[in-house]
């Protein structure tokens, strides 16, 4: 305060720009939850942001999206999330998942073989053995994201940062994810970025989208994720889903519901009220 009102001129604008640099880095919490109240005040009926801002907060973050699409099996394409090397790569453990008794899925339970999001939807799988398989997948590739989202700053630093992901998918994920660098001395490193976290977290809620048949319970996911729940509305949100209030089909706890409908989510349009 003092140097704000009585310092030079000098040093008042360097207190300015150290307050900036922490606006930029430090409060990102903050920004999600603005956006989040327009988001809810767009839900009560008022017009208060535009698609922009969401896009703006994480430009990055969106996956290849079919704004044109005729139906919601047509806004994202699995192979724009999971490589054809990856999708096959997948088989043997996708059989092991699909095969799995009420005993084995307890005890993977009780351990936590697995992230909430996939010990949660063991039990929920198709009885159609093609489509099993293909929800299998999907949940195991969701629990590599999760692991890569997990990594921290010294775990960055290791020869091999990730290795509870086998290959191909952790070259491929570290790859996709994280940044890699080179100093003046020629040192490779790689980083972790919030902007990388937040389209890591985007990659998966659409890898939810494509398990739980384009409406995913927040109260599902949400746990993996570590993050407020406001970021995560605002993900969900640029990913054209529709946030829903609900409630859990397991808890009857009150829970919000993203719902990827056609036409898509765009800040501005009018609420969609909750069919009965």
């Amino acid at each position: 305060m003092l140097t704000s009102a009585f310092g030079s001129k000098r040093r008042r604008k360097a207190m300015e720009s150290r307050v900036n640099h922490k606006v930029e880095e430090g409060n990102l919490e903050q920004v999600a939850d603005k956006v989040v109240e327009n988001i809810e005040k767009e839900v009560s009926g008022t017009k208060t942001t535009t698609k922009n801002q969401l896009e703006l907060e994480m430009p990055e973050a969106i996956p290849p999206q079919n704004r044109n699409a005729s139906c919601s099996e047509e806004v994202y394409d699995v192979k724009d999330i999971i490589s054809d090397e990856e999708y096959s790569g997948l088989d043997e453990e996708a059989n092991l998942v699909a095969d799995a008794t009420l005993d084995q899925i307890n005890e993977w339970k009780k351990e936590g073989k697995y992230c909430h999001y996939v010990l949660v939807h063991l039990d929920r799988l198709s009885r159609i053995r093609q489509t099993k398989l293909h929800q299998a997948k999907l949940l195991i590739y969701f629990h590599y994201l999760i692991q890569l989202l997990k990594l921290r700053y010294q775990d960055m630093k290791r020869k091999d940062p990730l290795p509870t992901v086998p290959e191909p998918f952790k070259n491929h994920l570290l790859n996709k994810f994280t940044l890699k660098s080179e100093n003046e001395h020629g040192t490779t490193f790689r980083s972790f970025p919030q902007r990388m976290k937040d389209k890591t977290i985007a990659y998966a809620m659409v890898v939810a989208l494509l398990v739980d048949g384009f409406s995913i319970d927040f109260s599902d996911v949400h746990p993996d994720f570590k993050i407020h729940m406001s970021r995560l509305i605002t993900i969900a949100s640029v990913l054209g889903c529709h946030i829903q209030s609900s409630k859990n089909l397991s808890t009857g706890t009150p829970t919000k519901t993203a719902v990827l409908t056609i036409p898509l989510y765009t800040p501005g349009d009018k609420p969609r009220s909750k069919r009965t």
